[in-house]
């Protein structure tokens, strides 16, 4: 097989949307995050875009590590999308008995990427784009081997296992959006909507804005990150987050109660498809139902640009924030983790660590959020 790699210069990123009209994709897709996690981090990244007898059908990106390939480090979705609606039918007009799963072209792809990357690995560190021409009789003659195989060291996520080595304790929890807020009310339980209600006559105010509410928003999840035990994505992140994300809205939503700002959280929309990847609230404020407040607001902005899914985030399979997602009347999604190279669990002294965290100062941890974040992602 012949793969053909040439300069990208010539496709832009209104020509990748366009692509991808129609189809499924996350907030992952959005090309406008690469270059967000770059200027963030430093970290180079790869954009590989393939197409098939002159047509897009697929764009995979992944961000350097150190010798580690990333797609993508702090986001739950990958840079991954590949149009196996058009190629089936493709391939199925061509070789009629044909018998060609999602799945398996998925895979496919994904070695394609993994040759290209591995052809180019190396060659530059600094960020760069390939226009990658296959030809159907390429896909075809790759349809049954195995693509799983890579001497690179490539992590990434998704809806489905890619590699032998993979990790699936961790689960998107996704809210099929109705045409209006009215209507999707009607689709939630009594006990959340009572919740909800109850939020507005506990005097919970909503505001939604852009980096004007960034000191807002981070204040509340510094404090809850830090309640948890854990670390923090350094504040120039969010500033880059607030001033580059394109494609779609980048909106900080503040839960405020007689002026204390009891809540915040970040909504990001693609296409079709929205998220809330970050979402505090203050412990002491929960019994209010801050948290029901904040979500009913990132619903009703969600319906409004016409999203088809609001995603709640990544949440670790039956812990206590993945239960309170559950009572939304969502789907669960595994996510995997999947690596090209061995890959052990996360230590078991993880409780541990975060125990110790909570007990130290929060105005001393916070000076670690930036080194951190280079290598837990």
């Amino acid at each position: 097989m012949q793969i053909t790699n040439n300069s990208y210069k010539e496709i832009s990123n209104a020509e990748i949307i366009s692509a991808m009209e129609n189809s499924d994709v996350t907030i992952g897709n959005n090309p406008s995050l690469p270059y967000i996690i770059e200027k963030t981090w430093n970290w180079p990244h790869i954009t590989v875009a393939f197409f098939v007898d002159t047509v897009l059908v697929g764009i995979f990106t992944a961000v350097r590590i150190r010798n580690v390939y990333v797609s993508l480090p702090h986001f739950s979705h990958s840079a991954y999308w590949v149009d196996t609606s058009h190629l089936i039918k493709k391939l199925e007009r061509n070789v009629p008995d044909i018998d060609l799963s999602e799945e398996e072209l998925i895979h496919l792809f994904y070695g394609f990427f993994n040759k290209v990357l591995e052809e180019n690995s190396g060659k530059n560190q600094a960020s760069v784009k390939l226009k990658t021409d296959l030809s159907l009789s390429n896909v075809l003659d790759k349809i049954k081997t195995n693509t799983k195989e890579n001497s690179l060291q490539i992590e990434s996520r998704s809806f489905q296992t890619l590699t032998d080595n993979y990790a699936n304790h961790k689960t998107i929890s996704e809210i099929c959006l109705a045409a209006t807020m009215d209507s999707q009310m009607q689709s939630f339980s009594p006990s959340v909507k009572r919740k909800i209600r109850k939020a507005r006559s506990n005097g919970i105010e909503i505001f939604v804005g852009d980096s004007e509410y960034l000191k807002d928003f981070y204040s509340v999840y510094r404090k809850n990150i830090h309640r948890l035990g854990s670390f923090a994505l350094p504040y120039r992140f969010y500033e880059n987050l607030l001033c580059d994300y394109s494609n779609g809205i980048c909106k900080i939503i503040i839960a405020k109660l007689q002026g204390k700002v009891v809540g915040s959280a970040i909504l990001l929309s693609f296409m079709d498809y929205s998220e809330n990847p970050w979402f505090a609230t203050l412990k002491e404020y929960n019994r209010l139902y801050v948290s029901y407040a904040l979500h009913e607001k990132m619903l009703e902005l969600a319906i409004a640009e016409k999203c088809r899914v609001y995603s709640m985030g990544r949440s670790t399979i039956d812990s206590g924030v993945h239960k309170y997602k559950m009572q939304w009347g969502g789907n669960d999604k595994t996510l995997f983790y999947n690596f090209t190279f061995p890959h052990k669990a996360i230590a078991e002294n993880t409780r541990i660590i975060n125990s110790v965290i909570k007990r130290l100062p929060q105005s001393f941890v916070k000076i670690f959020d930036s080194f951190v974040s280079k290598f837990i992602y």
